[in-house]
C-alpha cells in the first residue's frame, strides 16, 4: 500500500477528556471521536477505514472490539473487521490484533469534504495505562477521479482513572433528548448525568431521604414538583454508600 500520509485533516477528542483505563472493581468506557475536515482546500474522499489495537497491553486500547458509528448519512459503516498489524501495512508482524472500521461515502455527491463529519469509537478501555496507535487509513485526492489510497498513525493515551461526575441535566419525558430548565407542575422530570461512579443518590432541597438510589445515570422523578426545589446529585466509585463500604 502506498505509503503516503494521508490529506484530510484529522481532529481528535475523546471522553472523557482524558481516557481513562479500567480497574478491577470500576469498567471504564472510552469514546473516541474524530472529525474530519479538507481544511482550507478542496479535497475528496470516499472510503476511511480507522484501526485501533485490542487486548490487554499498555499499547491496546480495549481488550474487545469497540462499537462505531457517524454522525452523517452522507456516511455509513461498510464493514468491520479484525486485522493484523502486516495486513495494515505497518511493521508489525506479531503484534495486537486491530479492530478495523471501514466507512463508505454513499455516492460521488458527497465526496468533496465541505461539511460536518465526525467518526467515534466507543469501548471499555482496558486496565493497562499507556499510548496506542489511531491508524487511519483514506482513499482521498485533490480531485475526484484520482482519488488514492493513504495512510497515517496518530497516537493517544489512556491514563490512570480519576473520579469525575458531570452533565447533570434535566429533560421532559416526552423530549428525552432535549434539556430543559422548566416544567409545569406534576410534570414527569427525566434526570440524566456522565460518571465513571458506580453509585448514585439524587436528593431534592427539604427531604433528608434520596428520591434515587442505584447504579444507573438516569431516573425519573414521576410526581414532578409541586414548588420550585433545588435537586443535588451525589456519587460514589465504590459501591452503595449505605453499606458503609462506599465514599462519596
Amino acid at each position: 500500500m502506498s505509503s503516503n500520509p494521508v490529506i484530510l485533516e484529522y481532529l481528535f477528542s475523546t471522553f472523557p477528556s482524558q481516557l481513562q483505563v479500567s480497574t478491577g472493581s470500576t469498567p471504564a468506557s472510552g469514546r473516541i471521536g474524530v472529525s474530519v475536515s479538507g481544511g482550507n482546500t478542496d479535497k475528496y474522499c470516499k472510503q476511511i477505514r480507522v484501526a485501533v489495537p485490542i487486548g490487554p497491553g499498555a499499547t491496546d486500547f480495549s481488550e474487545k472490539s469497540p462499537s462505531a458509528a457517524v454522525n452523517t448519512a452522507n456516511w455509513s459503516l461498510s464493514s468491520q473487521e479484525i486485522m493484523t498489524g502486516e495486513e495494515l501495512g505497518l511493521n508489525d508482524e506479531v503484534g495486537a490484533p486491530y479492530a478495523t472500521f471501514t466507512f463508505d461515502a454513499k455516492d460521488s455527491s458527497v465526496y468533496k469534504i465541505n461539511y460536518n463529519l465526525v467518526l467515534s469509537l466507543t469501548g471499555i478501555v482496558n486496565t493497562e495505562v499507556g499510548s496506542f496507535a489511531y491508524i487511519v487509513r483514506e482513499t482521498s485526492g485533490t480531485d475526484a477521479s484520482t482519488m488514492t489510497e493513504k495512510q497515517s498513525t496518530f497516537t493517544l493515551d489512556k491514563v490512570t482513572p480519576s473520579f469525575y461526575l458531570e452533565n447533570f441535566v434535566a429533560k421532559t419525558t416526552s423530549s428525552p433528548l432535549a434539556p430543559a430548565t422548566e416544567f409545569a407542575n406534576g410534570t414527569a422530570i427525566r434526570l440524566a448525568w456522565e460518571s465513571n461512579g458506580t453509585w448514585f443518590q439524587v436528593y431534592e432541597k427539604n427531604n433528608t431521604k434520596p428520591i434515587y438510589t442505584g447504579p444507573g445515570k438516569t431516573c425519573e422523578v414521576s410526581g414532578g414538583a409541586k414548588t420550585d426545589t433545588t435537586l443535588f446529585l451525589q456519587a460514589s466509585m465504590t459501591g452503595d454508600p449505605g453499606d458503609d463500604t462506599g465514599k462519596f
